[in-house]
């Protein structure tokens, strides 16, 4: 009989090993990427309309996957909007509708839910919304950075080494130990300051500005510019490059982190958090009105079980992408989020049925809540009293007459308009009460460091 030596009874032992358990399952769910953009809004993306060439990489990834071609954020500031999308549900339904709000501890979290299903999970986020309010909740590695300076080169090369390092590590080499990973990245770059990225700022405006306005200095733009004075062409030619050149320097970060990923294994979204505003309504930014250039962002899927170049028309609502992530990683939908999965139209060409989608405001105004409502080419908004039914005001827009949303156009005899508002009121009446039980159970508002309180009010909030 031969005796094997130290190295050959290694190796049979390692054949052993492997031809006894290469039958056992393998993990077959695909990887997960999210990636948000802040403030980008849909109409400053290449495949919605854009003319300058401010996101190849995204215009690429929506030819080859699905492109949702009115998406609707559930609020039009950060906080509310991604506790939206990283829970399944409406921002009264997770709590955090003022930056002093976190979201709801009887809320599960997307990455709680993928987590519990065996996920491992990280996140890059560039934001003032980091710690102690709820979005690092299922996070075992959680990178918050910002909110200024941002720099979505350096974001995306960390998450790029987050990917690699958890891809390559020995559990994920071995087919039946095998985990998949979910990770979130929020780019920050979009947000003012808006910032002269090169070169993509000197090819979007080549004329030197003589103009008075410093929109790369000031985090809350409308400091720059007081609320209501017009801009003159000029001006709003340097604030539109400045901010495009964001948009431009985010869009290739993301196509470096995606030299890192593999789309036949990974289902990857990209979408923004909300708009923004360039005097549309007197204002610049966001987080002061529910405006159609605040809510409509772009979303686009592609990668695992994702089918090429197919556009959904219908409105869907941010508030989707938890139930979608959710039922891709097998994780569960239990309990119930607002709003379901999109698989149906990401697998097949199909189409959806034009169902409303309700966003929310309560973070602007001391004595005002906001709801939008969005079906077709309708978007209606009320304005009610804080704590009573009292109607302080009602807009009804239609899209196709009035895209800029210049003119309200609500008639209270015309029935359409009157059955927007019924229904916006109907829809109130039904989240106002599950607020109220959310902020009954809190002992306090969560207690924010005063760095980061220093930091929301520079950007404009906590007005």
């Amino acid at each position: 009989m031969t005796r094997l030596g130290p190295p050959a009874a290694f190796l049979a032992l390692a054949a052993a090993l492997f031809i006894g358990t290469s039958a056992l399952p393998r993990d077959s769910r695909p990887d997960l990427l999210l990636v948000s953009i802040d403030c980008l809004r849909a109409d400053h993306v290449g495949v919605y309309g854009c003319k300058r060439p401010t996101t190849p990489i995204v215009d690429r990834l929506a030819n080859r996957g699905v492109r949702f071609a009115a998406a609707v954020a559930a609020s039009d500031w950060t906080l509310a909007s991604v506790g939206s999308f990283m829970t399944g549900m409406q921002p009264s339904r997770h709590g955090a509708v003022s930056p002093a709000e976190p979201l709801s501890l009887d809320v599960p979290t997307l990455a709680e839910r993928l987590a519990a299903a065996g996920y491992q999970t990280g996140a890059f986020v560039c934001s003032v919304y980091n710690q102690k309010l709820g979005l690092e909740r299922g996070f075992a590695s959680y990178q918050g950075s910002g909110p200024i300076p941002a720099d979505a080169r350096l974001l995306a090369r960390d998450a790029a080494a987050w990917w690699r390092s958890i891809g390559h590590s020995v559990r994920n080499m071995i087919p039946w130990t095998r985990r998949p990973r979910f990770m979130w990245v929020h780019f920050l770059d979009p947000h003012a300051p808006y910032l002269p990225r090169e070169p993509y700022y000197s090819a979007f405006h080549p004329a030197p500005y003589s103009g008075p306005y410093r929109f790369d200095k000031e985090r809350d733009p409308n400091q720059a510019v007081d609320v209501g004075k017009r801009l003159s062409v000029d001006d709003r030619d340097q604030l539109l490059a400045l901010y495009d050149s964001e948009v431009r320097y985010t869009d290739t970060a993301l196509g470096k982190l995606l030299e890192s990923v593999d789309l036949s294994t990974t289902m990857l979204a990209v979408t923004a958090d909300h708009g923004e505003e360039f005097k549309e309504h007197e204002q610049i930014g966001h987080g002061l009105n529910l405006s159609r250039q605040c809510l409509l962002v772009p979303l686009v899927f592609a990668g695992a079980s994702v089918q090429c170049g197919h556009v959904v028309t219908a409105q869907v609502g941010l508030v989707h992408l938890a139930a979608t992530f959710a039922a891709a990683g097998d994780a569960g939908l239990e309990p119930p989020m607002d709003a379901g999965p999109l698989q149906g139209c990401l697998q097949f060409p199909a189409q959806l049925p034009s169902r409303p989608v309700y966003s929310e405001q309560m973070e602007s105004s001391h004595n005002l809540d906001v709801y939008s409502r969005v079906l077709g080419r309708q978007h209606a908004l009320l304005q009610l009293e804080r704590g009573t039914d009292t109607v302080w005001g009602v807009q009804v827009f239609d899209w196709d007459a009035n895209w800029e949303e210049q003119d309200c156009a609500f008639e209270p005899a015309n029935p359409v308009h009157a059955a927007a508002r019924d229904a916006l009121l109907t829809y109130a009446r039904r989240m106002r009460p599950q607020l109220a039980e959310i902020r009954r159970k809190r002992v306090r508002p969560a207690a924010l460091p005063p760095g980061q309180l220093k930091d929301l009010r520079a950007l404009g909030y906590l007005r």
